[in-house]
């Protein structure tokens, strides 16, 4: 998953403030709201985007996290299989060296 990302820029200054030369340009301030004409709400006129955008996240987020609980349950499974196959394949092995070591020894040393 890719974020973007936004450069942020300073919008009280003006695009001469960043030039080389030009040291002595005052920043231009941004407008004022008169807060008795405006009814808005602290977010602004940008909060329904903002606020789609974090669900759309949060549901990339959910579904990651389900392909990560699957993953978990899979790898689950397949230790058991394996823990099962050694102690198929170990309790012979174990049997025959205690009850035929001394064969399995004039074996390995004939």
């Amino acid at each position: 998953m890719e974020v973007e990302l936004q450069h942020c820029a300073a919008p009280h200054l003006s695009a001469s403030a960043h030039e080389p030369g030009h040291h002595d340009a005052k920043p231009q301030l941004p407008p004022r709201h008169d807060k008795a004409k405006t009814t808005r709400t602290p977010g602004g006129d940008a909060m329904e985007p903002r606020i789609t955008e974090l669900e759309t996240r949060f549901e990339y987020i959910h579904r990651d996290l389900n392909e990560v609980r699957n993953d978990v349950k899979s790898i689950k499974s397949r230790l058991t299989y394996i823990a099962g196959a050694a102690a198929v394949i170990g309790a012979p092995l174990a049997w025959i060296a205690n009850n035929r070591m001394d064969q399995i020894l004039l074996l390995l040393t004939s």
